[in-house]
C-alpha cells in the first residue's frame, strides 16, 4: 500500500493523516478519501494544479503496472476536479481503463479517448491518437492505426513538443505492424535505429523502455537472431514490470521453442550428411576387400602355376626301404623327432591341398596326382 500512496502524499505533509490512520483503507476507498477530503477543502488553483499533477502521475503508474482499477479510481478523481485541463486528462485515462488493452469495451472507449484527442493538452492529444491507434489494431485495421500513429507524431511536431513516450510509442508500433505484415527484417531495421532514443527514457519512463525491449526480441526471433533475442528478452523479464506483462513471458517461451526447433534441424543436417558418407566409406571397404582377393587370387595362380612347373615324384615306385625310412620311423627315433616328422608331413599335404583347393577352376589331374600320394603314404604307414 505505501508505496502507491507514496506517489501521491510526496510533499502534502497535511496528508500525514492518510498514512498514519491505524484503519486500513482499501485502495479505492483511499482515493474516495482523497477526494472527498481534498478537493472540498482545497480553493488555491495553484494548489488544486499541484494536486493534478500528482493524479495524473499516478495515473500513469497505474497503467503502467496495468493496475486498471486504481486507474478507474484515478480517471474519476481527475474528471471532478475543477480544472479544465485535468479533467480532459482524466477521460484519457478513464478511456484508457476502459479499454483494457484491447479486452474492454473498446466502441466505448474509443468514445471517451475521441473527446480527449479533441480538447485534451497537445501532450495527451497525442497520446489519445496512439490509444485510438492500438484500438483499431486490435480490431485488425492496420492501414487505420498507422495513419493515427502519424498523426500523432504530427501532432507534437505541430506544437514544437518533444514528446519522447509519442516517439518512440509510434515507432515502435510501425515497426510492429511491419512485423505484423510479414517485413520483419524492415521491422528489426526501424527498431535498432529506435534503440538510443528508447535507452533515453530508461529511468523516466521504464516500462516504454521494456515494452521497446520485447517488440525488438519478437523480431528478431522472427529473422532467426536467436540468441540475441534470448539476451534481450533476459533483460525484459528481470524488470519489475515483468509481473504485469505476460506476453513478455510469452515472447521467451517463443524464443525457446523457435531454438529447440533449430536445435533439431541443425541434428537432423547433421546425421543427413554422415549417411550420406557412410554409403561411401561401404563402397571403399568393398573396393579395398575385392582387391586384397584379387591379389590373393593371382598370388594362388602363379604359386599353382609353379607347383605344375615342378612335377611331383611318383612315391608308389620308392622302394620299401626308402618308403620306411620317409614314413614308417625307426623305433629308435625319439619322441620329439617323431613329432617334429609328423608335422612336416602333415604341413607339406596342407600346403598342397590348399593350392588345389584355391587355384580358382579346379585341375582334376593336380587334385588326384595328390590323393595317389596321400593314399600311398597311408597304405605304408
Amino acid at each position: 500500500m505505501a508505496p502507491r500512496i507514496s506517489l501521491v502524499l510526496i510533499g502534502f505533509s497535511s496528508l500525514k493523516r492518510f498514512a498514519e490512520s491505524e484503519e486500513a483503507i482499501s485502495f479505492p476507498g483511499f482515493y474516495q478519501q482523497l477526494a472527498s477530503g481534498l478537493v472540498r477543502s482545497v480553493r488555491n488553483k495553484q494548489v488544486l494544479s499541484a494536486l493534478g499533477d500528482r493524479l495524473v502521475l499516478l495515473a500513469e503508474h497505474a497503467h503502467a503496472f496495468r493496475e486498471f482499477d486504481a486507474l478507474e479510481e484515478t480517471s474519476q478523481i481527475l474528471v471532478n476536479l475543477p480544472l479544465r485541463q485535468h479533467e480532459n486528462i482524466g477521460h484519457y485515462y478513464r478511456g484508457l481503463g476502459i479499454q483494457k488493452l484491447g479486452r474492454g469495451d473498446l466502441e466505448q472507449a474509443a468514445r471517451i479517448i475521441e473527446s480527449a484527442a479533441e480538447s485534451a493538452p497537445p501532450r495527451y492529444r497525442a497520446r489519445a491518437l496512439i490509444s485510438l491507434a492500438g484500438n483499431s489494431l486490435c480490431r485488425g485495421d492496420f492501414r487505420l492505426a498507422l495513419s493515427l500513429y502519424s498523426e500523432a507524431a504530427r501532432v507534437g511536431s505541430r506544437h514544437g513538443l518533444l514528446d519522447l513516450f509519442a516517439t518512440i510509442h509510434t515507432q515502435k508500433m510501425t515497426a510492429v505492424i511491419n512485423g505484423l505484415e510479414g517485413n520483419h527484417r524492415g521491422a528489426v531495421a526501424l527498431l535498432e535505429t529506435l534503440f538510443p532514443l528508447a535507452c533515453s527514457v530508461r529511468a523516466s519512463q521504464p516500462h516504454l523502455y521494456y515494452d521497446y525491449l520485447n517488440s525488438l526480441a519478437v523480431e528478431l526471433c522472427e529473422v532467426e537472431r536467436l540468441e540475441e533475442a534470448r539476451n534481450v528478452s533476459k533483460v525484459v523479464l528481470a524488470s519489475p514490470f515483468a509481473p504485469a506483462y505476460p506476453e513478455w513471458q510469452e515472447t521467451r517461451e517463443e524464443i525457446e521453442l523457435k531454438a529447440r526447433r533449430a536445435s533439431r534441424w541443425v541434428v537432423a543436417i547433421q546425421r543427413s550428411e554422415e549417411r550420406g558418407r557412410r554409403p561411401e566409406s561401404r563402397r571403399q571397404k568393398l573396393v579395398g576387400r575385392q582387391q586384397t582377393a584379387v591379389s590373393k587370387q593371382s598370388e594362388n595362380v602363379v604359386a599353382l602355376s609353379e607347383a605344375r612347373r615342378e612335377p611331383l615324384p611318383t612315391p608308389l615306385k620308392q622302394d620299401a626301404a626308402a618308403a620306411g625310412r620317409v614314413i614308417k620311423f625307426p623305433s629308435e627315433s625319439t619322441r620329439e623327432e617323431l613329432v617334429e616328422k609328423l608335422w612336416f608331413v602333415r604341413n607339406e599335404m596342407f600346403d598342397m591341398f590348399r593350392l588345389a583347393r584355391d587355384a580358382g577352376p579346379h585341375d582334376r589331374e593336380l587334385i588326384e596326382r595328390l590323393l595317389n600320394v596321400i593314399l600311398y603314404y597311408r597304405k605304408q604307414a
